[in-house]
């Protein structure tokens, strides 16, 4: 039998048949962790083993933990390896704050509430960095309240947690695993340079003296104005053997230094007892069961009052009846003008008749004038159409010039390996990956998740926005739908879709005037599989090309940058092209080396179990044709199969929908009713479609 290894694996998706797989990220040699390499030359079997059968243990996806598995035979000799969860040990994951400075800051965000990843489970190391250090506090999360939804978890220490254990760490001791988390490259995490309170001292302090200092004490010792000196007393006196020592285990300090603290407390309270620091409820309950001495309190207070406050009394009062004085000049001003008013108001009326003598006046002048506009609009047509056909025979004497002066002109070399004509130009993939850097994808989630990396790395997209986009990206390839992205980054979602897929870079077409057929032949036959248009809006070239191209095998995506110049586009355009913004998911654009993928001999295809209808019925308040209107429900039904999370199910079809459709075709009160009265919309869903909107 195989020798039983333990390595570090991440819990996959379900796969069609509803089993879970684990993928293995590193082993555990020798209470380190040791990041494993493949070799896709070989049979994925023993050390080569990628994915490994769930026995038991976790299963929610992205968890990340330790399984022992080993290899077995079975009777018709196939290698199989099933994994067992080991629940008495864990990863320790590091996760940075990157808006704390000191970890007194993250230390206090613990204990009022902190927002973490979702896929955060176990022991973590909650950190700050430092240059090349990492200074941080290991908590464990059963210490926690918890309230954990689809995106994150809030987080907040319990009442119990006085103390949590601090280290540092250097980064040369981390090990970066799948999608950039960060894990402690030992097993065990021991010997902490020190224990940090997660409370200030003085308040716990505090906190005991409360709960010993209760009423009988103090009625024990006598309550009078001259006796509160005796609090002093009377603190030293509970102050015994055992509140020193509780306060000297709960911050794990030495029970000198509790001493030295309680002391220091001790002192504070007694430079302040005349004054603040004194309970006022004390002071009421005295009041209240003495009502003699209430009555001389109150008439002592009453004059001293008087007496500190005279003066300001008649100051006061002066500045009441100069108040008064200027009240009532104002009131006869206001009469005046209230007069005035009313005088006003009867020319205008008189105004008001003058005016619609001169409006029925206008109007009549107003129907001659339409008259004599659409006189002059015939006459315009019949002008337009003669220059248009002047216009049209002077192009083709150009034309005919351009053409032989070419001749005589100097060619360009030959400096991009492509095709390209007078009127367009075909660019082949010039930036390859090399072999060796390729992730070989075992299954469609493969893909997906190569897709998402690649988009979050180029462009810093948040999460839940990333896979949303990379789920639609993928269905539309799936689909063989071609997409129009308007916006910025649209050669860069190109080629982070051609890398992912099929490692090398995208065919780029930049067309010119006048339509070339011959760019069709050059489509299908040239080897690169999804393929960018440029220039789409050439002369000649939108009224045929989008149908001729719709025929083929590649992916094509349109590209425009500038979203205003497709309002005055023909919206029947969308019929050939699905419009996505790209402004709505690209924050940063970055130059990175794409991380290439290709397929697997034996990879498996992604496949819908059923189709899904959308769920919000504005589409077809649009005008939208019915051919388009299936294909938006193809792709998204797709898109939300691969995401196979239901809650963001409405998010794809506002952001990959209605949204672009409802701004095109001019109908944003579509999109703003539609947010208005759905649930089940994200609220950074509504803030995206709340800008095209909103009015300013």
């Amino acid at each position: 039998m195989e020798e039983m290894r333990v390595s570090l694996c991440r819990v996959n998706r379900p796969d069609k048949n509803s089993e879970i797989w684990l993928k293995r990220l590193a082993d555990v040699v020798d209470e380190q962790i040791v990041k494993v390499e493949f070799d896709e030359s070989k049979e994925k079997i023993f050390d080569n083993r990628m994915f490994i059968f769930r026995k038991d243990g976790p299963k929610e996806s992205d968890f990340v933990g330790l399984w022992r598995w080993n290899e077995r035979q079975n009777e018709s000799g196939q290698w199989r390896a099933d994994a067992t969860y080991i629940g008495n040990q864990a990863p320790i994951e590091i996760y940075v704050f990157n808006t704390f400075t000191d970890v007194e800051q993250l230390i206090q965000s613990l204990r009022e509430g902190a927002q973490i990843p979702v896929y955060l489970s176990n022991k973590v190391l909650f950190a700050v960095t430092e240059d090349d250090l990492i200074k941080g506090v290991l908590c464990d999360l059963s210490n926690c309240n918890t309230q954990k939804n689809d995106v994150d978890i809030s987080i907040k220490l319990k009442n119990n947690v006085f103390s949590l254990p601090y280290f540092e760490i250097n980064i040369t001791d981390t090990i970066k695993l799948s999608h950039r988390r960060l894990f402690y490259s030992r097993i065990t995490l021991e010997n902490p340079l020190k224990r940090l309170p997660t409370y200030s001292t003085n308040d716990f302090i505090k906190q005991m003296f409360i709960q010993r200092l209760n009423w009988p004490i103090f009625k024990a010792e006598g309550i009078s104005k001259n006796d509160w000196r005796k609090v002093i007393h009377l603190l030293r006196d509970v102050l015994n053997e055992s509140m020193v020592q509780r306060f000297s285990d709960e911050f794990c300090i030495s029970y000198q230094e509790a001493q030295d603290r309680i002391d220091s407390f001790l002192h504070t309270v007694e430079q302040h007892i005349d004054v603040e620091d004194v309970d006022s409820g004390l002071i009421v309950k005295m009041l209240e069961n003495h009502k003699g001495l209430k009555e001389s309190c109150d008439k002592i207070a009453y004059q001293k009052w008087l007496e500190e406050h005279n003066a300001e009394i008649a100051a006061e009062q002066a500045e009441v009846d100069e108040i008064r004085k200027k009240g009532k000049v104002e009131v006869e001003e206001a009469e005046q003008r209230l007069s005035a008013v009313n005088n006003s108001i009867v020319e205008a009326e008189k105004e008001h008749g003058n005016i619609t003598s001169k409006i029925y006046q206008a109007e009549a002048r107003l129907e001659e004038l339409q008259v004599e506009i659409d006189r002059y609009e015939a006459l315009g047509k019949d002008t337009v159409t003669a220059v248009r056909q002047k216009i049209a025979e002077s192009q083709k004497d150009i034309a005919g010039f351009i053409a032989d002066l070419s001749m005589f002109l100097p060619q360009a070399g030959n400096t991009i390996s492509g095709y390209q004509s007078n009127n367009w130009q075909y660019i082949c993939a010039i930036n390859n990956a090399p072999s060796d850097d390729t992730e070989v994808s075992g299954n469609w989630n493969d893909e997906m998740n190569l897709i998402s990396q690649n988009l979050s790395y180029s462009f810093g997209i948040r999460t839940e926005l990333c896979e949303m986009l990379s789920a639609f990206l993928y269905s539309s390839y799936i689909n063989q739908m071609p997409l129009l992205v308007i916006g910025p980054g649209g050669q860069e979602v190109t080629e982070c879709l051609s890398f992912s897929l099929f490692g090398k870079g995208s065919g780029r077409l930049i067309i010119g005037k006048g339509i070339n057929y011959d760019i069709i032949k050059i489509l299908n036959d040239c080897d690169e599989k999804i393929v960018s248009i440029n220039n789409m809006f050439g002369e000649g070239w939108n009224d045929e090309l989008p149908q001729l191209i719709g025929k083929s095998d590649k992916q094509i995506l349109w590209l425009h940058p500038y979203a205003e110049d497709m309002l005055i586009e023909p919206k029947g355009l969308y019929n050939y092209m699905f419009p996505v913004f790209s402004e709505n998911f690209i924050e940063t654009i970055s130059d990175i080396e794409w991380l290439s993928g290709a397929r697997a001999d034996d990879f498996l295809s992604f496949t819908a179990k059923r189709k899904q209808p959308l769920s919000i019925t504005s589409f077809k308040q649009l005008g939208i044709s019915k051919l388009l209107l299936n294909r938006i429900e193809a792709v998204l039904s797709d898109a939300k199969a691969i995401m196979d999370n239901a809650n963001h199910n409405k998010d794809l079809e506002i952001l990959f929908g209605l949204l672009p459709l409802s701004v095109l075709t001019g109908k944003t009160e579509v999109l703003k009713e539609t947010i208005e009265i759905e649930s089940g919309i994200s609220g950074y869903v509504k803030e995206i479609a709340s800008s095209y909107y909103t009015e300013e």
